[in-house]
């Protein structure tokens, strides 16, 4: 196994400059993935974008519909991002131009069903609410 200084240089080599910005971590399928100034693109900003709607949208349910009790319905809107856990076993973890619903277990269709029937129980509202704004904002990356 390369350290780390040998694969920067090793990176360097290939690309034919003798200093690189890039840096280089290995993942645990021991894959090398380098990380780079140019991975900076309109993508980049576009997936910072969606995972801000998903911190920003359960605040404005929350303001609207929740005020008494708000500091729970808002961690219990966020904690349904736990429901992502799914992406772990998907290789690569995380692709940017892959439509999360349909392709993740718990992104399938018949689980959103299973979403809209706790959204419809008072004790499980909140959890139903959050996992279906989460599957919302996710189908809204496979519109482009």
């Amino acid at each position: 196994m390369l350290t780390s200084s040998e694969l920067i240089s090793n990176a360097s080599r290939r690309q034919g400059v003798g200093f690189n910005l890039a840096y280089q971590f290995i993942s645990i399928r021991n894959r090398v993935y380098t990380f780079s100034p140019q991975l900076i693109t309109p993508g980049f900003f576009s997936t910072l974008f969606h995972i801000a709607l998903h911190f920003i949208v359960p605040a404005i349910l929350v303001s609207l519909f929740y005020r008494n009790g708000w500091k729970i319905a808002y961690l219990v809107l966020i904690g349904t991002m736990l429901v992502d856990i799914d992406h772990l076993l998907a290789d690569p973890i995380y692709d940017a131009n892959r439509c999360s619903i349909g392709f993740h277990p718990l992104h399938q269709y018949g689980m959103i069903v299973l979403y809209v029937l706790l959204s419809a129980v008072p004790k499980t509202r909140l959890i139903g609410l959050g996992l279906l704004i989460h599957m919302a904002l996710d189908a809204l990356d496979c519109l482009y």
